[in-house]
């Protein structure tokens, strides 16, 4: 493989560490808004705007960019087999682990899950483990839609993803068709996006100086401007936004690696491990920090919350990667002795 294409997958690597990060950092943010902290409410309400408009598209992009080459190499067969032994796999054993430990520690969060809840996860996802659901959804009927890689093929695949974005249509009222008509657009942009980025050169620094000033310009139209900010919600702005913010962090994601940033390509190798685990690590660092410590600091909070949610998750991939079969049998005996302890006594 020549070094420039080995350098531009490698940016990807970037890319997805810098997403991880946003990812988790919004999550907290969150977490410490619903908690009831003295956070500034205007500096949290534009920055999770302007988070939340481009990071989670991000992923799709990636997953769609590297899908050519994967479905080319494995078949369509093969490669939907592997994903359900990594994107599936992962999403129903954390959504039961997550969700049974956030039912029995429901008393002391923010949230107030029901078994219900967490055992509806085959046709309605909740928490962040909606991304991995609609991932997996989206490579089954890619595998059906992309019978070839052309241009013009992927051009028409990805013109199609448009008009379901703008009509929000769904064939059937059902949790899965539609997040793939409102994701599967982000993935086939990247499907497009291999078959033309390799014959653009970006190593030019106009390229990064453009983007970020679209970047800037679209932020501040849609987000500081009186009136504009109700266009955020028009599907075409939506859009665009997104597109804007996934090329801003893939171009500063091959700066970073020019720069030799190199923990952040780490970040991103490791980032479905992070994305598993950080909801878990950076709410039980709020829940240690506010209720063992008293501490109500939201910059402490925001600070070491994101840590937690980064560090850990890698902790655990590094030193306990069986951690998860550890906790598919400790996390039921607790689920038992929570309901145990909320049944009435006997009446002597």
């Amino acid at each position: 493989m020549p070094a420039m294409q080995t350098h531009r997958i490698d940016a990807f690597d970037y890319a997805k560490g810098i997403g991880i990060i946003l990812v988790v950092y919004g999550h907290v943010a969150r977490g410490v808004y619903n908690a009831g902290l003295p956070i500034d409410q205007g500096f949290y309400i534009l920055l999770d705007s302007i988070l939340y408009s481009f990071h989670m598209p991000l992923f799709f992009f990636v997953s769609g960019y590297f899908f050519p080459r994967s479905q080319e190499k494995r078949g369509a067969v093969e490669l939907v087999r592997s994903k359900a032994n990594t994107i599936l796999y992962a999403y129903v054993v954390w959504s039961l682990i997550q969700g049974l430990i956030e039912f029995v520690l429901a008393p002391y969060t923010n949230g107030d899950v029901t078994l219900g809840q967490v055992f509806s996860l085959l046709w309605q996802p909740r928490a962040h483990f909606w991304f991995l659901y609609a991932l997996f959804g989206i490579f089954l009927f890619s595998a059906v839609l992309y019978r070839k890689f052309t241009p013009a093929w992927t051009s028409l695949v990805l013109g199609l993803a448009v008009m379901l974005y703008l009509t929000g249509y769904s064939f059937v009222d059902v949790y899965l068709f539609k997040a793939f008509s409102q994701w599967f657009v982000y993935f086939a942009l990247g499907a497009s996006a291999a078959c033309m980025l390799p014959r653009i050169d970006l190593r030019h620094p106009g390229w990064l100086a453009l983007i970020t000033t679209l970047f800037l310009i679209a932020q501040w139209g849609v987000n500081a401007t009186p009136g504009l900010i109700i266009l955020g919600h028009a599907p075409v702005v939506k859009l665009a936004l997104a597109i804007i913010g996934i090329g801003f962090v893939l171009l500063w994601g091959r700066q970073l690696a020019i720069w030799g940033w190199s923990w952040l390509a780490y970040l991103g190798r490791h980032s479905l491990e992070i994305y598993l685990i950080h909801i878990l690590a950076g709410s039980g660092a709020r829940i240690v920090l506010q209720k063992v410590f008293g501490i109500t600091d939201p910059v402490v909070h925001l600070t070491l919350g994101t840590l937690a949610g980064i560090v850990v998750p890698l902790l655990v991939a590094v030193g306990c990667p069986e951690l998860a079969n550890e906790l598919a049998v400790l996390v039921p005996a607790a689920v038992a002795l929570r309901l145990t302890a909320a049944q009435p006594s006997p009446s002597a």
